[in-house]
C-alpha cells in the first residue's frame, strides 16, 4: 500500500519507504515469474515450469481477493493495487521474509498455523548480494 498510496497522502504509520528503497528496484527482479512469457517456455520439463505456474496461479488468486477488498474501501487504491505491485511485494516476502516461529520464545525452523512471514530491514540482506541492490 506504500507504493499505492505514495509518500504524500500515506498515513504518518507508513514510515518504511526508506527500508523499501533499499530493495532491489522491480526491474532486476529475476524470479521466474518474472520471466516473460518465452524466457519461462525454455524451462518447460522441468519441476521448474510448473511449481511458476503453481506459484502464479495462488499468488494471483491472493492478489484478485485482495484488491476486491480494497476496492470495498477505497477503489482509486484498488486501481493502483496492480499485479505489478503484488508480484514485487510477494517476491520480496518470499525472498527476504523470516518466518515468526524462528523469532518466538521457542525457535524452530518449521512454520506452523499462527506463523507469517516478517520482514527485518538489515536482517534481510544478510543473505542477499548487496551489489546485486538497485
Amino acid at each position: 500500500m506504500h507504493w499505492v498510496l505514495g509518500k504524500q497522502s500515506a498515513p504518518s504509520s507508513f514510515r518504511h519507504f526508506p527500508y523499501l528503497n533499499m530493495l532491489p528496484s522491480p526491474a532486476t527482479l529475476q524470479t521466474p515469474l518474472h520471466f516473460s512469457d518465452s524466457e519461462l517456455q525454455s524451462f518447460r520439463g522441468p519441476n521448474l515450469y510448473g511449481a511458476t505456474l503453481d506459484r502464479k496461479r495462488q499468488w494471483d488468486d491472493e492478489w484478485q481477493r485482495c484488491r476486491n477488498i480494497v476496492k470495498t474501501v477505497n477503489l482509486d487504491w484498488a486501481v493502483g493495487f496492480t499485479w505489478a505491485r503484488y508480484l514485487t511485494s510477494s517476491t520480496y516476502l518470499s525472498s527476504r521474509a523470516i518466518t515468526t516461529p524462528v523469532l518466538s520464545r521457542s525457535p524452530t525452523l518449521f512454520p506452523n498455523p499462527s506463523s507469517y512471514p516478517v520482514l527485518l530491514p538489515g536482517v534481510d540482506a544478510l543473505n542477499h548480494n548487496l551489489k546485486s541492490s538497485r
